[in-house]
């Protein structure tokens, strides 16, 4: 494949990382598009051309589907489900254009996904095997965990099976996704258990591995010195591995050097908060599922009334709150109810798990304590997981760190009680009104 999104390229670092990653990809035939490629150590990117610069400077929105493993195992190793986007398609602007460039070229527009031509290319077509491990850094939110999934269905085709066959007598390759805490877990379970050969095995014959959040395993470093291990095995046996970070490993207190020096060398994908231009195609198509007709104008007043760092999701609850707000008062979606709208929302920041979970107990007459406790009370368990899907919603808080404060639960255990949640207030309109009322009550002034 030839590169045709960009015409130019300069790759820059503090160590050998980018002339490691020249020499890797020498062979490859999209680098022939460039007609000017650098490489080196640089503290910071060089100039563009006038010319380029100009070519460049005009804001522009791609958007391609978003592809998932076919065959998926979680934690300890069963079959599990990948998460599920809130869109089937990334939107990236300007600010995401390498994403684009990375995951995928095709520019349809949002919700036209159905069609062969909107399919990405396959991963492997800038080859990216041999750029293992993949890197994905950015912050929460942003998609990190989806694009690594979408990655990982692209390389999941590429990836030969183990010769003695793929770990737990699965019959075809599969993509073992973990978190890296989850990790962690499964590493201190092996050594007790006398299991680590079998773990090591299990890790080493899997397709692609995916850790998420490799941050979280900043104060274990016995399990980070596991991992380490693991991903140099897998880079020798041509296996792929795909990590996400919120930030840049060297950047992450904790880590050790060994983790981040077998980090490092595979390609690093930064991945921002989406620009103005996707934002306001995001709120758009949000409002089109929500069957909320918001014209041009007031998706640009909606847009610049926001926060400038929300994330899809935070957009997500913007318009949310727009078309509650709408149904409230029985009005249109104009300009002034969008600025109405605007002016009783507060800051996400001020919305934080502990004032969602109060207001949530106050709502169902429950303490506090009853949602942080193990009780299996069904009007408990209701409550405890309408708290943890407004709190998903409301805020930036992980899966992980939104089962810790609700007693220490495990992140699939979150997941599992947002995706019921919101699979429940579909049909149950208590639930649902519950939710509409709770929210407005968080996010009202006064």
């Amino acid at each position: 494949m030839m590169l045709t999104g960009l015409s130019s390229l300069s790759l820059g670092s503090t160590g050998g990382y980018a002339r490691n990653w020249s020499w890797k990809t020498r062979g490859f035939s999209w680098l022939a598009g460039l007609r000017r490629f650098k490489m080196g150590r640089m503290a910071t990117p060089p100039p563009l051309d006038p010319a380029v610069a100009a070519s460049e400077s005009s804001t522009t929105v791609q958007t391609f589907a978003l592809r998932t493993p076919r065959s998926v195992r979680g934690q300890g190793g069963r079959v599990a489900s990948p998460q599920v986007s809130l869109l089937p398609v990334f939107v990236a602007g300007d600010e995401n254009r390498f994403v684009s460039f990375v995951c995928g070229q095709a520019t349809s527009p949002v919700g036209a996904t159905d069609s062969a031509e909107n399919e990405p290319p396959l991963a492997d077509d800038w080859g990216l095997m041999s750029l293992a491990p993949l890197l994905l850094v950015g912050p929460a939110g942003c998609g990190k965990t989806m694009l690594a999934q979408h990655l990982a269905a692209g390389l999941l085709d590429r990836v030969p099976k183990a010769a003695a066959g793929e770990p737990s007598g699965t019959r075809e390759p599969s993509v073992w996704s973990l978190t890296g805490v989850d990790f962690a877990r499964q590493y201190a379970w092996a050594v007790e258990a006398d299991e680590l050969l079998r773990f090591r095995r299990d890790i080493d014959r899997v397709a692609v591995l995916l850790i998420d959040d490799v941050h979280l395993m900043a104060s274990k470093p016995a399990s980070q010195d596991e991992l380490a291990s693991r991903i140099e095995f897998r880079e020798s046996e041509g296996r792929p591995t795909i990590l996400t970070s919120r930030r840049l490993p060297s950047q992450v207190t904790g880590l050790r050097p060994l983790l981040v020096s077998r980090m490092l060398p595979g390609l690093t994908i930064p991945i921002r908060l989406p620009g103005s231009a996707a934002r306001q195609t995001l709120l758009a198509e949000f409002a089109r599922r929500r069957k909320l007709e918001l014209g041009r104008d007031e998706i640009e007043l909606l847009d610049s009334g926001l926060e400038q760092d929300l994330a899809a999701r935070g957009l997500d609850a913007a318009v949310a709150h727009l078309d509650l707000h709408c149904r409230m008062k029985a009005c249109a979606a104009d300009a002034h109810a969008v600025r109405n709208a605007i002016a009783s929302i507060e800051p996400t920041s001020d919305v934080s798990t502990d004032r969602i979970a109060k207001a949530i107990a106050r709502r169902f007459k429950l303490k506090l304590a009853d949602l942080k406790s193990g009780t299996r009370r069904q009007e408990v368990v209701r409550a405890r997981s309408l708290a943890m899907y407004l709190t998903r919603q409301l805020t930036h808080a992980s899966y992980h760190t939104i089962g810790k404060y609700f007693g220490g639960r495990d992140h699939t255990t979150v997941l599992h009680a947002c995706r019921k949640t919101a699979s429940l207030m579909e049909e149950d309109s208590d639930l649902r009104l519950a939710a509409d009322e709770v929210t407005e009550q968080l996010k009202s002034k006064g």
